[in-house]
């Protein structure tokens, strides 16, 4: 499973709209990757939007609610969205606009022009956050479908740095199916690897008796994430079977 975040920022000042797109940081990614390794206290939550002027320096900002994000999902993507508006105290000109978690800089936008405000105006800030997942299937099996079940990249992946929910849910469940009937429930491991921007769920099974399975769910314990449908197996008795899913950003 790959995980891409991509980010864009839409800043409005009286008739002038500029929209800027940005990467999460490396700091955002380790913090993702720390949380599916069980790390309860990352990601932070994004609350705060910065201007930045044409010297660097960072200048007026706005309070990013966790409440206030509107949430799509689709067959491969969910997307958050939240305007906030700055109070300009100063004249100066925006060249850059930044979000973050308390003091972690998270996101950070270029505009591909800049706007000069004045004192006691208002400028609009419209953040689009999207995460975009690509799935593969490298297990026994042929494939028949596979695919993301319902809000799994909301609450698996959004929700953790925007809303501060799911932190720290470990992809660490196996469910086994059969024609639609659930055989057992695997507990598997996790590991991180913060070099590669990775966490790795890693399941073994050794049945007593031959199991027939077609489709297998990778769970955390509030969040089933995907679903894959295959071509009837036969998991033989005595034999250790595996499993492995790596969430790569």
């Amino acid at each position: 499973m790959e995980v891409k975040i991509d980010s864009k920022c839409d800043v409005f000042f009286e008739s002038k709209h500029l929209s800027a797109h940005a990467s999460p940081t490396t700091t955002l990614k380790t913090d993702l990757v720390l949380s599916f390794g069980g790390d309860t206290a990352k990601p932070l939550v994004v609350n705060k939007c910065v201007l930045v002027d044409t010297g660097g320096s960072e200048r007026d900002s706005a309070t990013v609610s966790s409440t206030a994000w509107t949430f799509t999902d689709g067959a491969n993507y969910s997307e958050a969205v939240q305007t906030v508006e700055v109070t300009i105290t100063a004249n100066y000109t925006i060249a850059k606009v930044r979000l973050y978690a308390g003091t972690t800089l998270y996101f950070e936008y270029t505009l591909p022009s800049t706007i000069s405000v004045t004192s006691g105006s208002k400028v609009r800030v419209t953040m689009t956050i999207r995460v975009t997942g690509t799935l593969s299937h490298t297990a026994g099996g042929t494939l028949v479908e596979i695919g993301f079940l319902g809000g799994a990249l909301r609450n698996g992946v959004l929700k953790r740095f925007l809303t501060g929910e799911f932190r720290g849910q470990k992809v660490e469940q196996l469910y086994l199916y059969s024609g639609g009937v659930y055989v057992t429930m695997i507990t598997g491991t996790v590991s991180t690897d913060t070099t590669n921007l990775r966490a790795i769920s890693s399941f073994s099974y050794t049945p007593t008796t031959s199991v027939t399975i077609d489709e297998y769910q990778y769970h955390s314990p509030q969040v089933t994430f995907i679903y894959v449908k295959i071509q009837s197996i036969t998991l033989s008795g005595g034999v250790t079977h595996t499993w492995s899913l790596t969430i790569q950003f």
